[in-house]
């Protein structure tokens, strides 16, 4: 049974991610279409607003508290940039950020604390960026580069009170 629907401008491009509204605790859904619309609707099927991107968005959209103060920005990368907007739709600080080689892979949301001091990682072909959550590159980043592209975006674990990131390679 349909709840409710919505029309596009045009069919679905992207991935459909869920969005969670901070000020209801709802979840929102945040599509793509083959214009390049990135929408916001509702719970209720309303488009809250629509907004022109110059290219696809690569994997899911994601969210952070870059404040730190319970409201959630949108998160994501296109291939040659990474973007972060607030929830109606306007680009968050330095935001987007280009990239200084284009992607075919989505990025990497690192939170290693769980404090929101997030860490974006993407990869380049063979180089790696690690920015904090202002668009920031970090410093103490040590692999720059690697022998083959990457084939998939990082992942990260904990063994034994240890960090790790994981990086698939081409080779």
């Amino acid at each position: 049974r349909t709840i409710w629907g919505v029309q596009l401008e045009a069919p679905i491009l992207s991935k459909i991610s869920p969005i969670k509204n901070h000020y209801n605790q709802k979840w929102e859904l945040a599509i793509q279409d083959e214009n390049l619309n990135l929408y916001l609707i509702s719970t209720d099927g309303e488009i809250l607003w629509k907004r022109k991107l110059k290219e696809a968005i690569i994997g899911s959209v994601q969210q952070i508290d870059l404040f730190k103060n319970k409201k959630l920005q949108l998160l994501f990368n296109t291939k040659n940039k990474l973007f972060l907007i607030d929830r109606k739709g306007r680009d968050v600080g330095a935001y987007p950020i280009a990239l200084k080689h284009n992607t075919e892979l989505p990025l990497a949301l690192f939170d290693y604390e769980k404090n929101r001091n997030y860490r974006i990682l993407l990869s380049c072909g063979k180089h790696h960026y690690m920015y904090d959550k202002n668009g920031k590159i970090i410093s103490g980043w040590k692999l720059k580069q690697t022998k083959s592209d990457a084939i998939h975006s990082a992942e990260h674990f904990v063994v034994a009170g240890r960090d790790y990131i994981l990086l698939s390679e081409e080779n």
